[in-house]
């Protein structure tokens, strides 16, 4: 799927080794997310900023 405008979204908890777009993270009981900001623009996804600031952590376009 790579080089396609696909968003994907997964759970840390599974495969931490492999996150997509978005992941899921427990963070002391609580649900989080993190974003990869470089991986949503190589497929060509723009990710709102206001979803950026409320992400864990993100990584972000160069």
């Amino acid at each position: 799927m790579r080089g396609d405008s696909v968003l994907t979204v997964t759970d840390g908890a599974r495969r931490p080794d492999t996150t997509g777009i978005i992941n899921f993270v427990v963070i002391e009981n609580r649900v989080r997310f993190e974003i990869d900001d470089q991986a949503a623009s190589r497929n060509g996804i723009a990710i709102s900023s206001k979803l950026l600031d409320l992400a864990k952590s993100t990584k972000r376009r160069s």
